[in-house]
C-alpha cells in the first residue's frame, strides 16, 4: 500500500480572516500535515509529518528585496520558521510550548499596522472594481445576440 506524503487542499479565507486560517493550519499540523506551500486560488500544499502542535502566524508585509533577508531574520531570531509566502502574506510557524501562545505581534500598534498595510494594498483593486461596476451596464449585457436582463 502506498503511503500518501503530499496533499493539496482548497480552502478560501478572506484577507481579514487570518485568525481562522492560522487555526486551520494548526489543526492540520496536529493531524500530521505540515504546510509546505500556499499559492493563489486558495491551494495549500501539505507534507506528511509527525503530528505536532505548531502555531501558525501570518504577516502581510512587502519588504523591498534588499530588506527581505533582515525581515525574515527578525522572525528567525525570535524562533519562527518561515514556511510559505503568498502575495505578500508570510506564513510562519513555531512549535507550541505549554503555557504560552506565541504571537508575532506583541503590541496592538503592530497588529493595527499590519491591517493598515493590507487595506492600502486592497484600496486600488477595490476602487478599480467599483469603477468597473459603474462603467458597465449589466442590464444590457448580451451573449450570442441574446439580451440578458
Amino acid at each position: 500500500m502506498t503511503q500518501i506524503t503530499t496533499i493539496h487542499k482548497l480552502k478560501w479565507f478572506w484577507p481579514w480572516q487570518d485568525d481562522a486560517e492560522e487555526a486551520w493550519l494548526r489543526k492540520m499540523s496536529q493531524q500530521g500535515w505540515r504546510l509546505s506551500n500556499a499559492n493563489l486560488f486558495c491551494f495549500y500544499t501539505f507534507q506528511a509529518d509527525q503530528p505536532a502542535d505548531y502555531v501558525y502566524r501570518l504577516d502581510y508585509q512587502t519588504p523591498a528585496k534588499k530588506e527581505a533577508p533582515d525581515y525574515l531574520q527578525l522572525f528567525q531570531d525570535a524562533g519562527w520558521e518561515h514556511v510559505a509566502e503568498l502575495s505578500s502574506w508570510h506564513y510562519f510557524r513555531k512549535l507550541h510550548q505549554q503555557g504560552e501562545e506565541p504571537q508575532i505581534f506583541t503590541d496592538v500598534e503592530s497588529k493595527i499596522a499590519k491591517y493598515q498595510r493590507l487595506l492600502e494594498a486592497l484600496a486600488l483593486p477595490g476602487a478599480m472594481l467599483v469603477l468597473f461596476m459603474n462603467l458597465i451596464d449589466f442590464g444590457s449585457l448580451s451573449i450570442a445576440g441574446k439580451i440578458l436582463t
